[in-house]
């Protein structure tokens, strides 16, 4: 079982195959466990989340398409009913996802990736509950982002209702943020200086809150 989540009132389950790497999605009722949908191409981490009334399955790709990973959305018969394209920078990047979470009625969705439906992306993307794709890159001003974009974690600040996104990137909206950003409903801005500087080989794997203070 890679994952769970609840989708319109029901428990639902995404099972990975370790030795196709394929997945399958089933939900449970009245003691029964019913497949919703399969033969999805899987990795070790696929998150897994259920917003409105679609259910998002964060896939990796398959060869003969021409883009790197997908987000599956699927309406609450099992249609595939769209997808959001996630590719790189060129063959020698890995991909991977890490989160998926909607926060404020917001889906944020990241990993190591570079473009989201075709647009610059920092590993980080978000999407509203109309469909509107919130960028984490305001700008192409900066040309010349860290090779490995990578969104890694996520922390949700509910007293001061910010958002706080780690990972290894070197801005967010239109301003510099070296690994660490904040989303205070409205836009992406740096937190301070940031955290690694010129140096790409350093991210931010965690972020947690104490005595009001970010670590």
């Amino acid at each position: 079982i890679n994952n769970i989540t609840l989708f319109m009132g029901q428990l639902y389950a995404s099972i990975r195959d370790s030795i196709t790497n394929k997945s399958e999605i089933r939900y449970y009722n009245n003691g029964i466990w019913t497949l919703f949908a399969n033969n999805l191409k899987s990795t070790i981490r696929n998150p897994f989340v259920a917003y409105h009334d679609t259910l998002y399955f964060l896939s990796s790709g398959v060869v003969s398409d021409p883009v790197d990973m997908f987000i599956l959305k699927f309406n609450s018969s099992g249609t595939l009913i769209n997808s959001h394209s996630i590719s790189k920078a060129n063959s020698e990047m890995r991909l991977e996802w890490r989160f998926a979470k909607v926060i404020n009625d917001v889906l944020f969705v990241g990993g190591q990736f570079r473009y989201f439906d075709g647009e610059f992306a920092g590993g980080i993307a978000a999407i509203d509950s109309i469909g509107s794709k919130i960028p984490f890159y305001t700008s192409t001003g900066f040309s010349t982002p860290f090779y490995n974009s990578f969104g890694y974690s996520l922390y949700h600040d509910t007293i001061q209702n910010k958002l706080y996104a780690g990972g290894m990137f070197d801005f967010a909206g239109d301003t510099i943020a070296n690994s660490i950003a904040c989303w205070d409903g409205n836009k992406w801005s740096p937190l301070g200086d940031g955290l690694n500087g010129v140096d790409e080989f350093k991210y931010v794997r965690r972020i947690t809150e104490y005595n009001n203070l970010i670590y």
